[in-house]
Formats: structure tokens, C-alpha cells, sequence
């Protein structure tokens, strides 16, 4: 084996979100504003310390988003809300950006789900 090099390659984690629940209405991926929300899915604990990892809220029209404030997150779930933000009733993408609490190390990924916000 002379010669040879050995490189020891780490991948980060893929998140995914499975659902947006809204705990006041009961929905999935149909939310109010202001309502807190519990959200589920894989690889998607937030480092509220970290200015790019975050949960938003994407306009599909515009681009812009919109941060949640995270009041608790692990790998499975996050409780969330989005106060304090004006956001129009329609179609949206539920943005979850994380390094899946695996330091910084390892870049930021993105998850998402197609969610509607409703007046």
C-alpha cells in the first residue's frame, strides 16, 4: 500500500420535512401566521446561535423570506412561529436550513415542503 493516501470523507446529513402542523387549527401544511407550529421530519435540529440555519417561510413569487423564531428543535421535530411578520395568504415553501447539529464542520443544508398560508 505504499503510496496510497488515505482520505477520511464525512458527509453531512439530508433533511427533509415530512409536515407543518399548525396546533391551533389542527392542519397540516396549511398555516395562520402567528400560530405556533409544530414541524416533523428527518436530520432537522437548529442551531439558533447560527445566523444561517433557521426556519422561514419562502415566497414563491418573490424569493423573499421570512424567519420563524425556533423556541425548540431536535433531529425529528421543531416548534416554531412566525410573529412579528406580515405575510399574504397563498402558496409558499417551508424552508428548514441546518447542519443537522453536526457543527461547523460541515455546510448548511435545506429542507423544504410546499405549505399555504391561509388568512
Amino acid at each position: 500500500v505504499s503510496g496510497a493516501e488515505v482520505v477520511n470523507k464525512t458527509e453531512g446529513a439530508k433533511p427533509s420535512v415530512d409536515s407543518v402542523f399548525d396546533t391551533l387549527t389542527g392542519q397540516y401544511d396549511e398555516i395562520k401566521v402567528g400560530d405556533p407550529l409544530y414541524v416533523a421530519g428527518k436530520d432537522i435540529s437548529i442551531d439558533t446561535s447560527k445566523a444561517d440555519e433557521f426556519v422561514g417561510l419562502k415566497d414563491k413569487k418573490t424569493g423573499a423570506i421570512v424567519k420563524a423564531t425556533v423556541s425548540r428543535s431536535d433531529n425529528q421535530t421543531i416548534d416554531c412561529v412566525f410573529e412579528g411578520v406580515e405575510v399574504e395568504p397563498g402558496e409558499y415553501v417551508f424552508v428548514v436550513q441546518t447542519r443537522s447539529g453536526l457543527g461547523d464542520d460541515f455546510g448548511v443544508a435545506t429542507a423544504t415542503r410546499n405549505i399555504k398560508v391561509v388568512g
